[in-house]
């Protein structure tokens, strides 16, 4: 069995007869449609809260749906120590990796984000090194929308 759930933005109440609305954190509505072995077997509809906010409402609408993103970057050579091995402050671009990858996804633009007043900073970063990385390695990027403001 395949299963699986397709978020879309949609215009006014939602639902598989509304339009599909482009800007993702000002739709009306999200509409998901659960598809099993290529058949819609339910369509749930989700009303954007976001929608009216004055800034960053495509982060605000992706954390109410509790976005997740995953990726993966590459361990380069210019990220290693003698020894082969991830140098401890790298990982800190890895999580920069996450953020551009999540905020691409929800089409959210940083940059005017900034214009507009609208800033990132890091008020505190925590990191448990469990294991070494290596060069060649595969670093899994796991990203999460936890908390606005």
């Amino acid at each position: 069995m395949v299963e699986r759930i397709v978020g879309i933005p949609t215009f006014g109440e939602g639902g598989l007869q509304s339009a599909i609305n482009p800007r993702f954190g000002r739709c009306d509505s999200f509409t998901f449609v659960k598809i099993v072995n290529n058949e819609i077997s339910s369509v749930n509809v989700v009303s954007n809260a976001a929608a009216g906010a004055m800034g960053g409402a495509g982060i605000q609408a992706g954390q109410t749906l509790g976005i997740e993103d995953y990726t993966e970057v590459p361990v380069r050579a210019e990220d290693v120590d003698f020894m082969s091995i991830v140098h401890f402050n790298e990982y800190l671009n890895y999580f920069d990796f996450g953020f551009v990858s999540i905020t691409s996804k929800l089409n959210f633009n940083v940059f005017e984000s900034v214009k507009n007043g609208i800033v990132f900073p890091v008020k505190k970063v925590e990191i448990e090194y469990t294991n070494s990385a290596i060069f060649g390695d595969i670093i899994k990027i796991h990203s999460r929308l936890l908390k606005i403001g």
